[in-house]
C-alpha cells in the first residue's frame, strides 16, 4: 500500500495496486478463522472466533468514518488515508508475526 498506492499518480499504478490488493486481501481475510481454529481447543473455537470478529467489527465500523475525515482534512486528497491504511496494515502484520513467534517460541520457520 505504501509502496504502490501512495506514490502512484497514474491509472496504471492504481490498476496494479487494485490487482495486488485484491489478490492478497483474500488471504488475510480467509486465513484468520483458520488460524484461530489451529491454535484453539475444539471447545474454544467458537468463543475465540467470536472474540476475533468482535475486534474486527470495531475496525470495520470505525474505518470508514476515519477515512472520510482524513480525506476531508486533506481537501479531497487521499494521501492521509493511504498513509493511515498502510500503517494499520503494517501494524496488523506485525501482530500476526508476533503471535506466530509467541506460538512457535521464537522459531519463525518452524511448523506450528
Amino acid at each position: 500500500m505504501l509502496a504502490l498506492w501512495l506514490p502512484g499518480h497514474s491509472h496504471e499504478s492504481a490498476i496494479a495496486f487494485a490487482a495486488l490488493f485484491g489478490f492478497s486481501s483474500g488471504t488475510y481475510t480467509a486465513i484468520s478463522p483458520a488460524l484461530v481454529a489451529h491454535i484453539s481447543k475444539l471447545e474454544e473455537i467458537g468463543t475465540r472466533s467470536g472474540t476475533m470478529y468482535a475486534f474486527m467489527s470495531v475496525a470495520a465500523l470505525t474505518g470508514s468514518p476515519i477515512g472520510g475525515a482524513l480525506i476531508s482534512s486533506a481537501d479531497g486528497s487521499y494521501w492521509k488515508l493511504q498513509l493511515f491504511a498502510g500503517c494499520m496494515l503494517g501494524a496488523g502484520t506485525a501482530l500476526y508475526v508476533a503471535a506466530r513467534l509467541y506460538i512457535s517460541k521464537g522459531r519463525l520457520w518452524e511448523k506450528v
